[in-house]
């Protein structure tokens, strides 16, 4: 080979766009060997390697499908509802700003600005408080109404993408998992 190394992996497709996933050169000329495999790594077993590239596509894949069901059917994005479904979960349907941006893993300007398009829709009021510096967001009746229209729209395709193809055991596994791997890093 000749000319500068190629690359131990690039990330394509754009960050923002749900189709993204590592490229692994493979071959001479960096075309995979149609074995369906990944390329070794240094960095992770194959085990790993493939639950771990597993996990990036299933999330992409099933966001990406259920956001456009809600786009579709609902006139919402998924961020819109999940925005919307945390105020449902909180009491009184109301969370300071911060901890809303915290539970959404946006930054406070990203949920900023998802408040914002939700406000103008109608959907959530801002509330602060005399005295107090923090500024709430809290569900309105109309958002409350989408939210209960919208979940129907979500939760049949969770079930139909997710829940419907797995055993009542690997939910349960799934469930262990996701719990594990929320709790912060021991490291």
């Amino acid at each position: 080979m000749t000319g500068r190394p190629r690359p131990a992996c690039r990330v394509t497709g754009g960050r923002k766009g749900p189709g993204w996933r590592y490229r692994f050169p493979v071959g001479n000329d960096n075309q995979p060997d149609g074995s369906g495999h990944e390329r070794a790594v240094p960095h992770l077993s194959e085990d790993e390697l493939l639950a771990w590239r597993g996990l990036l596509e299933l999330e992409a894949r099933v966001l990406s499908a259920l956001d456009a069901e809600l786009r579709d059917k609902r006139g919402m994005s998924i961020g819109e509802f999940d925005a919307l479904y945390q105020l449902w979960l909180q009491p009184g349907a109301r969370c300071r700003m911060k901890d809303l941006a915290n539970s959404l893993l946006v930054s406070r300007g990203g949920a900023t600005k998802l408040i914002s398009r939700l406000e103008a829709k109608g959907l959530v009021r801002r509330v602060s408080q005399p005295g107090l510096q923090a500024v709430q967001a809290e569900l309105t009746a109309a958002g409350e109404a989408a939210l209960a229209d919208a979940m129907d729209t979500h939760f049949d395709g969770v079930r139909r993408m997710v829940v419907s193809r797995l055993e009542p055991d690997e939910l349960r596994t799934l469930k262990r998992i996701s719990e594990r791997l929320r709790e912060p890093d021991p490291s």
